[in-house]
């Protein structure tokens, strides 16, 4: 993956690394986040996709109609289904799954076999230790020894430079944080890799083209080097090396083939998720209830988790259906349902079609029409003041924000808003997530 050489494009499905029939590969983004260069929109999109695939989403989930509760399947598969993650570049085998006690043990060990034997023992007297009557202890037994090496060195260093170089360089993100412990290790072993293989300020991601593809060449030529001299490959070091070489050689086993190569395929869902956290951590209201599922585990808890399930069923369960809108927030004077659409725009008109089967579109409205009704309908049973200071949004992402209202009549009762979201400070906001730990808890 040459970063210099890709060419940014808004789209309103599939996002991540594109390979056209002819031509550079394209970084295809989310809507309104056109304007931002590769390298950075790449970085928030990958660690955006890492905090994603930390949700509960499920297969049935996310194939399921919008808006109405269903039983859950299995986890998300990898690469079927109506939404997939497509990763032809091991991004996710190197830096997202990647487990360093086991890169690092792939290390020179050696296997050792030594023969139980008294002989040759007066020539280890000087080593030695002796105990009040005179015998003779040594620390190891003394004998032939044999000796196994398994020469992977200079792939760990190669992996570690890589990784630091990734994590460092590109996502501007303390190693310490993925390695934890290891971590000094870790960076040790890829300055002495820099040291005997590269230049002093090697990098792939660099301003200069050039330097970056004097870098990768290095990389490349030591990686086959590596290959050529190892004996001894195990499972770990097969996996490890071929990740590194799809990793450095842009997706070799997706050459020649146009399509999707990193990335989703529908873009929705992480949308929808990224929206999610971006309101329900504004502090600005009481969240009642949202759709959890799509949001990081690290910002609710079990507690939370139940009392959402309960409000809920207290609004939404009606008439053998279960409904789950995306939000409901509330303070002392008023309650606010938030719907989040994947949209490049979005009129504020109604759409009204005179086809026998309803559109996605006409399915949208219908739905925070039916939230709305269902939430002052319970609300006015109790005789409840904020039962007429409800209000409805459908969030859209876009390059800035903007409020519009439909102005067509008969009026929309709650009010309707169509919300335009920078989409630049909601992905950036989710990707932020990547570093957080399960302790800030929506309220």
């Amino acid at each position: 993956m040459r970063i210099h050489d890709v060419r940014v494009v808004p789209s309103t499905g599939a996002v991540g690394l594109y390979r056209p029939p002819q031509g550079p590969l394209q970084l295809q983004v989310p809507i309104g986040m056109e304007g931002v260069p590769a390298g950075a929109a790449l970085a928030v999109l990958y660690k955006s996709f890492v905090v994603f695939k930390r949700t509960r989403r499920a297969a049935a989930r996310l194939a399921a109609l919008d808006g109405v509760e269903t039983e859950h399947g299995s986890g998300l598969p990898l690469a079927t289904g109506d939404f997939a993650f497509f990763d032809a570049f091991a991004l996710d085998a190197l830096f997202d799954r990647a487990d360093p006690t086991r890169v690092l043990a792939l290390r020179e060990r050696r296997a050792r076999r030594q023969a139980s034997s008294s002989e040759g023992l007066h020539r280890q007297l000087h080593l030695a230790v002796f105990d009040t009557e005179g015998t003779p202890y040594v620390e190891r037994p003394v004998g032939v020894r044999n000796e196994a090496h398994y020469a992977a060195d200079d792939l760990v260093g190669l992996y570690c430079f890589v990784a630091y170089d990734f994590y460092e360089r590109f996502l501007e993100v303390d190693i310490v944080y993925p390695w934890g412990r290891f971590a000094a290790e870790g960076v040790a072993l890829a300055a002495e890799f820099r040291h005997r293989h590269l230049f002093a300020d090697a990098t792939l991601y660099d301003a200069d083209v050039a330097a970056c593809a004097r870098t990768r060449q290095a990389l490349q030529d030591v990686l086959r080097a590596i290959d050529r001299k190892t004996r001894f490959r195990t499972t770990d070091y097969r996996a490890l090396y071929d990740a590194l070489d799809r990793y450095l050689n842009g997706g070799v086993h997706a050459q020649g083939e146009a399509g999707l190569i990193w990335g989703v395929n529908n873009f929705w869902a992480v949308w929808e998720s990224a929206c999610l956290a971006y309101a329900a951590t504004a502090g600005e209201a009481d969240v009642v209830t949202c759709d959890f599922e799509h949001l990081p585990p690290e910002l609710f808890d079990a507690a939370r988790e139940q009392e959402w399930l309960q409000q809920r069923e207290r609004f939404f369960a009606r008439n053998e259906i279960k409904r789950r809108p995306d939000l409901v927030v509330a303070t002392t004077h008023d309650m606010r349902i938030v719907d989040f659409k994947y949209y490049a725009e979005l009129a504020a008109l109604r759409p009204q079609s005179t086809a026998q089967d309803l559109s996605k579109l006409e399915r949208d409205f219908i739905n925070i029409e039916l939230y709305g009704l269902l939430l002052q309908n319970t609300l006015l049973k109790t005789a409840e003041p904020r039962a007429n200071a409800i209000a409805l949004e459908i969030w859209i992402p876009g390059i800035d924000h903007r409020r519009i209202s439909p102005s067509r009549q008969p009026r929309w009762d709650p009010p309707l808003t169509i919300v335009t979201q920078r989409a630049v400070d909601v992905l950036q906001a989710y990707s932020a997530l990547y570093r957080a730990r399960p302790t800030s808890v929506v309220h």
